[in-house]
C-alpha cells in the first residue's frame, strides 16, 4: 500500500548541493510533483539530482526560471531505499521548492500491466 507524502518544502533552496530527502529504509519513494516558484525579480536556475549531485545524476541541470515564474512539474521518479534527492539554486533566496509523491514498502506497489499505482 502506498501513502501520500510531502518529501520537501515549501522551502528556499541553498546555492550548494543539499540533500532534500532520503528514501527511508525498506521504503520506496515516488516523486509525482515538483512545485517550483522563482520568488526573485531576476532569472534563477534549479539543479536537481537523484543521488549525490554530479553530471551523471542530474534530472535538471541549471534549468532556468524567469522572474516570478511558477511551475508544477508532474513526474514519475522512483527513489529506492536509501537513495537521496538533492537540489540547489544558482541564486540565493530565489527558488522555493516543494516535492510531493507517495511512499510504499519495498515490494508493496503490486504492479501488473494496466493496473493503477497504489496497489
Amino acid at each position: 500500500m502506498s501513502v501520500p507524502a510531502r518529501f520537501y518544502g515549501p522551502a528556499l533552496l541553498s546555492t550548494s548541493p543539499t540533500t532534500l530527502f532520503t528514501a527511508a529504509a525498506s521504503k520506496r519513494s515516488l516523486i509525482e510533483l515538483i512545485h517550483v516558484m522563482n520568488e526573485s525579480a531576476s532569472s534563477a536556475t534549479l539543479t536537481l539530482s537523484i543521488g549525490t549531485d554530479g553530471s551523471g545524476t542530474r534530472i535538471y541541470d541549471s534549468f532556468t526560471f524567469r522572474p516570478n515564474e511558477m511551475r508544477a512539474i508532474t513526474t514519475y521518479l522512483v527513489l529506492n531505499e536509501g537513495e537521496v534527492f538533492q537540489g540547489f539554486s544558482g541564486s540565493a533566496s530565489a527558488i522555493l521548492l516543494t516535492v510531493s509523491g507517495r511512499v510504499s514498502d519495498v515490494g508493496g506497489w503490486g504492479y501488473s500491466w494496466g493496473s493503477s499505482f497504489g496497489g
